[in-house]
């Protein structure tokens, strides 16, 4: 039988409870009289980096540590990742470049 320890599950519990009140108070907050109903510009333009800076290290992470070695050699993702950055720059089209770079890893794979 295993006897857990009681500051661990206070610590657990307390991140729960945290994390839920965070996550109540960024739905409630702008439903409430406490924002400002225009957003300054400058958090505006800030905000505007979130998804970039969120999702860079998620994408290099799967494309250099697919399976949480880091590979170079005999990376087919890392020549698709390239294409698809550059037809991204040339088309400015999000199905394309996600057509493309998926068609070119099929490939790779396939013929490697």
């Amino acid at each position: 039988m295993m006897v857990s320890d009681p500051f661990a599950d206070m610590l657990i519990w307390c991140a729960i409870i945290t994390c839920g009140f965070i996550t109540f108070l960024t739905r409630f907050l702008p439903l409430s009289r406490f924002m400002p109903k225009q957003i300054p510009l400058s958090v505006e333009k800030a905000l505007g980096y979130i998804p970039a800076a969120v999702l860079t290290p998620i994408i290099i992470t799967a494309i250099l540590a697919p399976d949480g070695v880091f590979v170079i050699y005999e990376n087919m993702r890392l020549p698709a990742a390239i294409f698809a950055v550059l037809i991204a720059l040339l088309s400015g089209s999000i199905m394309l470049t996600l057509l493309s770079g998926l068609g070119i890893l099929w490939l790779l794979n396939y013929l490697f």
